[in-house]
């Protein structure tokens, strides 16, 4: 198969994934959800094993089209908030996994690439969020401190699942894509 149809097939697996896991993880309430973000781990993985240019696409569709499907997350503010949150996941994880070695061991340029990805994606999760509702209502300036340090505090535990999952996931993935080519 042509690599570059592959790799449309399995950034539409990965879309699918982050509609269909967050509707399986809302089964066991919105506070588990909130608190594990499953969302972001599709997206993360599909940056890392695919690429910048298909992490970025995954990022800003899957919460959109989630919307659209389940109307979850609402499309006004969160999912096209997340959109800009989930596609700099995307591309920053694969950009700085595939193409900024900063270390010479794989597996920290892994940790770095999801690290970096995911203070990004938070940042600019904050600043359209603070961003988004001035267009709409007039909020207090310091709504963007409130918004980082509520999305860090709310999303730790996600934030350590991801660390902890992610780059076994990636390596037993690419092990099994290398030994097919």
């Amino acid at each position: 198969m042509n690599k570059e149809i592959k790799n449309i097939v399995l950034t539409s697996l990965f879309i699918a994934l982050g509609i269909i896991l967050p509707m399986v993880v809302h089964g066991f309430g919105q506070e588990v959800a909130s608190a594990i973000s499953p969302m972001h781990f599709p997206i993360l993985l599909c940056g890392l094993i695919l690429g910048y240019k298909y992490g970025l696409l995954c990022g800003v569709i899957t919460p959109l089209l989630a919307s659209f499907i389940n109307g979850r997350p609402p499309l006004l503010p969160m999912a096209t908030t997340m959109a800009f949150e989930l596609g700099i996941y995307g591309l920053l994880s694969g950009l700085f996994y595939h193409k900024v070695k900063v270390f010479n061991k794989k597996i920290f340029n892994l940790y770095f690439a999801l690290i970096i990805a995911m203070l990004a994606g938070r940042i600019v999760f904050a600043v359209v969020s603070t961003i988004l509702p001035h267009i709409f209502i007039k909020l207090p300036e310091k709504a963007f401190i409130a918004s980082f340090v509520t999305l860090f505090a709310s999303g730790f535990i996600g934030i350590i699942l991801q660390l902890l999952i992610i780059p076994s996931i990636v390596y037993t993935i690419e092990k099994i894509i290398y030994e097919k080519e």
